[in-house]
Order: structure tokens, then sequence, then C-alpha cells
């Protein structure tokens, strides 16, 4: 996945997340996703509807899974935006569905 990733993405993690936030660069998004994936078992995610909006993938999913410290399961719904041109993605953004 990350060879589609420009290495200068831009990217916004949105809603109430504590890592809400405006970033930059593919190793920061990477380092942010694998933190994300590693504080969960179990961790799913699936595609309700992918939809073309001019240079931008809009994606809808459900994320659940149990986690890794607490135990506890999460389930969301959850609207990931990707900015394309050429062959890469250059802009991320990610919020609640």
């Amino acid at each position: 996945m990350l060879d589609l990733i420009d290495p200068e993405l831009r990217w916004e993690e949105g809603g109430r997340s504590p890592e809400a936030g405006n970033y930059s660069g593919r190793d920061s998004f990477e380092r942010y996703i694998r933190s994300w994936l590693d504080s969960f078992e179990d961790f799913r995610i699936e595609v309700e509807e992918i939809r073309e909006e001019g240079d931008r993938l809009v994606v809808v999913a459900r994320q659940s899974g149990r986690g890794r410290a607490s135990g506890l399961p999460i389930e969301t719904r959850v609207a990931h935006a990707w900015t394309v041109r050429g062959d890469r993605a250059v802009g991320f953004q990610s919020g609640e569905a």
C-alpha cells in the first residue's frame, strides 16, 4: 500500500480522535497506521461504499476490533477521502461517517 502513497502526502485525522490534526509525509502516515493497528486485537475494516468524486476516492467503512490493552470492543463507521494524482495518493482525510 505504501508504494501507492506519495512521499509528501498531506493528511488529516479528523473527528474526535486524540490524534486529530493536519500532518504531512508518508512516513508519519505509516507510523500512525501501524500504531493504530497495534492498539487492537482482531481489527477489521469492512468497506461499505467507494465512490469517485473528481480526483478523490471516498471510502465509507465500518471498523471493529477489541482494544489490546482494555479488551473492550469497538465498532465505528468512518469515511476516508483519498486525493489521487497520477498513480499516487497525495491527500488523505479521515473522519466519522
